[in-house]
C-alpha cells in the first residue's frame, strides 16, 4: 500500500502539469513531448522576430528525420538547413514549486540532436527569474561545480553528435545565484523561464541545426525523494495513445527490471515482473481514458525511472 499511495501522490503532481494554470500543488514532475497539449508552455520568438527558425513539427531533413519518441520535435526548421547569421530562441516557462522554495530537487533533462559545421554554430539552455535581468546558461562550464550533470553527461550543443544524446541536470544549487541576478526572491509559482537558443555564424555549411525531444522537468522537496527519484531515463510514446505505447528506456549496468503501471488513484493496473531491456511494447487499449503514472524499478531497488502517459 505505500507504493500505491507513493504513485498515488505523483499522479496528482502529473495531473498538476497538465493544468498548468492552477497553482495548488507542492511539486511538479512533467514531460514536454511536443505531441500533447503541454507544448503551451513553450514560447518561440517568432512574435518580435519573424526569422526565428525554431518549429515544432516532424523533422524532414538529411540526419534529422526521426523524433526520439512519437513523430513530433521542436527543430531549427522541419526542413530546411539553418541559415546563416542567425540567432533563434523558444522559451519554455515553468511554475517554482517546492524544489526551488526548499531547494532540493530541480531537474530540467531531455535528448538533443545536433548536427552543426563547427563550435561556431551552436546551441545555449539558459535560465533566468526575471529575463529583463539577465540569464544564466546552464552549460557554462563555471556551473560544473553547483549544478549536477547526472553521469557526469555533460551537453555538446555544436558539431556532430550523430544520433540522439541525453542530458539531465539538478540545478536547484542555482537558486541563490539566480535571486542575487534577479533582485527578488522566488515565491511559490513565480514563473520560471527557461531559454534554449542556437546561433550560427556567417558561413553557411548547408547542416541542419540542433532539436530536443522529451524535455523533463522535476521540481520537488526532499520530503518527497524516496519516491520520486528517477536515475535512468524512460519514455512512453505515442502519448496521448489509443491502444499501443512503446517504453524506451536507457538501463546501461542496471539488470532486470519490473514494470507497474498505475491509474490516478495509484491502484497498480499493470505488472511484469520482468521486462526486456531497452524497449518493450504494451497494449494499454483496456484501460479506461486518463492519465497513468509507470514505474521502471530494478530487482534491488537501486535504479528507478517514472513517467508519465495518457490513455484516450
Amino acid at each position: 500500500m505505500k507504493t500505491a499511495r507513493a504513485l498515488s501522490i505523483m499522479v496528482c503532481f502529473f495531473l498538476a502539469g497538465s493544468v498548468f494554470g492552477q497553482c495548488g500543488w507542492p511539486s511538479f514532475i512533467y514531460d514536454i513531448t511536443f505531441e500533447d497539449s503541454l507544448t503551451s508552455f513553450v514560447h518561440i520568438n517568432n512574435l518580435s522576430d519573424t526569422d526565428d527558425v525554431w518549429q515544432i513539427g516532424l523533422p524532414q531533413k538529411v540526419a534529422f528525420n526521426a523524433a526520439y519518441s512519437g513523430t513530433h520535435v521542436i527543430v531549427t526548421d522541419t526542413t530546411d538547413s539553418y541559415p546563416p547569421n542567425d540567432t533563434s530562441e523558444f522559451i519554455v516557462y515553468h511554475l517554482a514549486m517546492d524544489g526551488w522554495g526548499t531547494p532540493a530537487h530541480v531537474v530540467l533533462g531531455g535528448n538533443y540532436w545536433v548536427d552543426s559545421d563547427s563550435v561556431s554554430d551552436f546551441g545555449k539552455i539558459e535560465v533566468s527569474f526575471r529575463p529583463d535581468s539577465g540569464w544564466l546558461d546552464l552549460i557554462d562550464p563555471q556551473w560544473s561545480v553547483g549544478p549536477y550533470w547526472v553521469d557526469g553527461i555533460y551537453p555538446t550543443l555544436s558539431g556532430r553528435s550523430m544520433g540522439w544524446k541525453y542530458f539531465l541536470l539538478n540545478h536547484a544549487g542555482l537558486r541563490d545565484t539566480l535571486i542575487a541576478l534577479a533582485g527578488i526572491t522566488l515565491q511559490f509559482c513565480d514563473t520560471v523561464y527557461y531559454r534554449f537558443t542556437f546561433i550560427s555564424d556567417s558561413i553557411d555549411t548547408h547542416r541542419d541545426g540542433l532539436m530536443f525531444d522529451d524535455l523533463h522537468f522535476e521540481d520537488w522537496s526532499q520530503g518527497i525523494q524516496e519516491y520520486v527519484s528517477s536515475n535512468f531515463h524512460s519514455s512512453a510514446s505515442p502519448d496521448p495513445t489509443d491502444g499501443l505505447i512503446t517504453l524506451t528506456y536507457e538501463t546501461a549496468n542496471i539488470g532486470a527490471l519490473k514494470l507497474v503501471i498505475c491509474d490516478p488513484m495509484g491502484r497498480p493496473v499493470i505488472s511484469i515482473a520482468h521486462v526486456p531491456y531497452h524497449r518493450d511494447e504494451l497494449d494499454v487499449s483496456g484501460l479506461a481514458a486518463g492519465i497513468y503514472l509507470y514505474e521502471l524499478v530494478s530487482d534491488d531497488g537501486a535504479h528507478r525511472s517514472i513517467g508519465r502517459f495518457v490513455k484516450r
